[in-house]
């Protein structure tokens, strides 16, 4: 699991980066960013917090979320 976790990191700081390079070669081109990490790192730790039973239940409803409403590569 560490080694995903310095992935995700490592991903994290590297494509905002990435995405102001892609807009300054592309007209028109606009983005958003969503850091599912850090939102599923706090849902996971204190599901209470966000209304959820269990960690297990609310890593379920962000992947949920995430297959909603972000745009797949």
């Amino acid at each position: 699991m560490e080694e995903v976790t310095v992935l995700a990191k490592l991903h994290n700081r590297a494509l905002p980066k990435a995405l102001k390079e892609l807009k300054s070669q592309l007209k028109g081109y606009t983005y958003s960013i969503f850091d599912a990490y850090t939102a599923g790192t706090a849902i996971f730790n204190n599901p209470s917090k966000y209304g959820e039973a269990s960690s297990l239940q609310s890593f379920l409803y962000l992947l949920i979320w995430c297959e909603d409403y972000l745009i797949p590569f």
